[in-house]
C-alpha cells in the first residue's frame, strides 16, 4: 500500500469522471494511508519470518548432526586446502561457510553456482547500501513532523508535511541509481569477468574447442559438408570433427528390448549356475530358456546395428543442429563471432552445452 497522502487521489477530478463514465467504478482508485491494522499485520509477518528463519536454522542443525554425510559434503572436495574444518557449536557450520572464498570454490562448484551466490551478495549489499541510509537519513526526518497514531506512520512520507523533505527524496533517488549502478559496474568489472576468464581457460578439450551449430540447411546436414562450410571460411584444415544430433525415436525401443533381453538372460544364467549345484544337475528347462533368450539376444542386437548404421549413415534422420570440434581453441572462438546468414535462424553458432 502506498503512503502518499490522506485519501489521495491518483488523478484529477476531470480525468476521474471521465474514467468513470467509461469503466464504471472500478476506475476509481486511492492511495491511502496506513492503518492500525497493517502495523500489525507487519508485525506479525515480520515474527512468521523470525520463526521460519529459526526452525530452519534449528532443523538443518539436527539434521547436520544426524545425517553428516549427507550435509557434509567437503571430504569430497579434490583439494585438501578447500576442505574446511567446521567448528564445533549450533552455528559452526555458518562459521566455516563464511570462511570460504567464491574464487576459490569455483572449479568445485561450478560457475553456475558461483554467479548464483555472487547475485546473492550483490542483493545483501545493495539492501545495506539503500535500507541504512533511508533508515538513518529518511525516517527520521518523515519522524519530526506531526505524528499519527499509528506507529509504522511514522518513518513514513506521508507523515512529512515539510516541503524541503521531497527535495531530500529527489536526491536520494539519485543516489539509488548511482549506488546500483556502481555495484553493477564493479561486479561485473572485478568478479564476472575474472572468472568467466578463469572459467574459460579451465576448460578442456573436447568441451572448449566444441560449438553448437544450428539451423543448417538441409543440402548440408552431412559431417562432410559441415566440415568444408568451416573449412573454406579459414581457408584451412580448422575442423577436427563434427556430429549431427539425430532421430533416434526407432533405436531407442530396441535399445531398451535389448537390455531387457540381456537381464532376463543374465538371471537364466544365475538360475542355470544354481540348478548344476543342485542334487538332480541341470534343469533342461533353463538350459531352453537360456538358449531361447541367446537366439532373441543375438537377433534384437543385429536388428540394433543395421537401425543405428541407417540413422548414422542416412541424411534423412539429421536435425539441422550439430556439434562441430575445432582442432584449436582460437578457430573455436573466432567462429562462434562470426556472422554466417542475413537469415539470423540460419547457421547459429553458440558454446557447446555442458
Amino acid at each position: 500500500r502506498l503512503d502518499v497522502g490522506p485519501s489521495t487521489n491518483l488523478c484529477s477530478h476531470g480525468d476521474a469522471t471521465g474514467l468513470m463514465s467509461t469503466f464504471g467504478e472500478s476506475a476509481k482508485v486511492f492511495v491511502r494511508e496506513n492503518t492500525s491494522h497493517d502495523t500489525e499485520s507487519f508485525g506479525f509477518a515480520l515474527l512468521t519470518s523470525l520463526a521460519i528463519i529459526t526452525g530452519c536454522s534449528a532443523a538443518f542443525h539436527v539434521l547436520y548432526q544426524r545425517f553428516p554425510q549427507l550435509y557434509d559434503l567437503s571430504s569430497e572436495l579434490k583439494e585438501a586446502s578447500l576442505r574446511p574444518t567446521v567448528p564445533s557449536g549450533i552455528f559452526g557450520w555458518a562459521k566455516a561457510s563464511f570462511n570460504l572464498r567464491l574464487d576459490d570454490m569455483m572449479d568445485e562448484v561450478g560457475m553456475d553456482q558461483t554467479m548464483l551466490l555472487e547475485f546473492t551478495h550483490f542483493g545483501m549489499k545493495a539492501m545495506f547500501g539503500i535500507g541504512v541510509p533511508a533508515m538513518l537519513i529518511l525516517a527520521p526526518l518523515h519522524s519530526t513532523s506531526t505524528h499519527d497514531a499509528d506507529l509504522l506512520s511514522w518513518i513514513s512520507l506521508s507523515n512529512a508535511d515539510e516541503e524541503w523533505i521531497i527535495w531530500v527524496h529527489v536526491f536520494f533517488v539519485w543516489y539509488v541509481v548511482l549506488f546500483v549502478l556502481y555495484l553493477v559496474w564493479h561486479v561485473q568489472r572485478g568478479r564476472v569477468r575474472s572468472r568467466r576468464s578463469h572459467w574459460l581457460s579451465k576448460q578442456q578439450e573436447p568441451m572448449a574447442t566444441s560449438l553448437l551449430v544450428e539451423g543448417i540447411p538441409e543440402k548440408a546436414r552431412t559431417e562432410e559438408s559441415l566440415a568444408k562450410f568451416f573449412n573454406k571460411i579459414f581457408d584451412k584444415q580448422v575442423v577436427k570433427a563434427a556430429s549431427f544430433v539425430r532421430d533416434t525415436s526407432r533405436l531407442l525401443p530396441l535399445l531398451e528390448e535389448r537390455d531387457q533381453v540381456s537381464e532376463e538372460l543374465a538371471e537364466e544364467v544365475c538360475l542355470h549356475q544354481q540348478s548344476q549345484h543342485g542334487v538332480g544337475g541341470s534343469d533342461p528347462f533353463h538350459l531352453q530358456q537360456m538358449e531361447d533368450l541367446e537366439k532373441r539376444y543375438k537377433r534384437i542386437a543385429a536388428e540394433v546395428e543395421e537401425v543405428a548404421e541407417l540413422i548414422f549413415c542416412s541424411q534423412n534422420f539429421a536435425y539441422d543442429a550439430a556439434f562441430v570440434t575445432f582442432c584449436d581453441r582460437r578457430h573455436a572462438e573466432f567462429a562462434r563471432r562470426l556472422k554466417y546468414s542475413d537469415d539470423p535462424t540460419v547457421y547459429r553458432v553458440s558454446m557447446a552445452p555442458a
